[in-house]
């Protein structure tokens, strides 16, 4: 850990430079006409992550979010009338989240941001951007955003599961695969609770009876693998061996 305390929430620049220009944004679809946009199944899932950290829905929040890229969280946290910022590495996201009204700086400007005062700091599909050697210096400094019993939530590639391949690889700026291991390290180094660590939330309702039944039957299908695999191999663990990404809720402690 850096002695002068945590590194800059930026990535290397020859990274950022190579990685997150218009094309990786274009390959992304992350363009004006899609961007903020907030559908019904996403408004779901958010609601289904942060009610697994206990927060009431009903209590009005200050949340950070890391990496918002196509704003969709934001826009739902706006559409809530909660306070929140995001924080971006692409300077085209976040003038594109400004125009729409939203509380964005770049990552360079994290450091203006207050310590200990956000109840909630989200970064969904960014921890896997950072190198190794920098991952627990930038885990650090979102911990060090939160106030007394605040939350971080991220989402990340699920490393220990061949299901987790596809979204690990298919990115080719994903540094670093984090799996259960790696996220009792943090807790440790941290002094922080793992308040959850599983499977995204996958919300049965899908719009449609038959859709909703499919996802119904798939999600009893991969409870029972994963039952089978953490008996007769992982005994000690839960690896969430058939959810593509998983997710990591900490708390601070009061």
């Amino acid at each position: 850990m850096n002695a002068n305390g945590p590194e800059p929430l930026t990535a290397p620049k020859d990274h950022a430079a190579i990685a997150y220009g218009k094309s990786y944004l274009g390959w992304k679809g992350w363009d004006e006409e899609n961007f903020g946009k907030v559908g019904s199944l996403e408004t779901l899932y958010f609601e289904a992550e942060l009610k697994r950290a206990n927060f009431d829905l009903e209590r009005r929040i200050e949340i950070l979010e890391i990496g918002f890229g196509n704003a969709s969280f934001l826009a739902w946290v706006k559409n809530r009338g909660w306070n929140a910022v995001g924080t971006e590495i692409n300077s085209f996201l976040v003038e594109m989240a400004t125009r729409r009204g939203l509380n964005a700086i770049h990552s360079d400007s994290f450091n203006t941001l207050k310590e200990g005062s956000f109840d909630l700091v989200v970064a969904f599909d960014v921890l896997e951007h950072i190198s190794p050697d920098h991952l627990l210096d930038f885990v650090q400094s979102l911990v060090r955003m939160l106030k007394p019993g605040g939350v971080l939530l991220a989402r990340f590639p699920n490393a220990d599961s061949p299901f987790g391949l596809l979204n690990q690889n298919g990115d080719i700026t994903h540094l670093t695969a984090i799996g259960l291991g790696k996220v009792r390290y943090l807790v440790r180094e941290l002094d922080v609770k793992l308040v959850f660590y599983g499977g995204q939330a996958v919300p049965l309702n899908c719009g449609s009876v038959l859709r909703s039944l499919r996802r119904f039957c798939g999600l009893a299908m991969f409870k029972v693998v994963d039952a089978f695999v953490n008996r007769v191999f992982f005994p000690n663990d839960h690896i969430a061996f058939c959810s593509c990404n998983v997710v990591m809720i900490l708390q601070t402690a009061r």
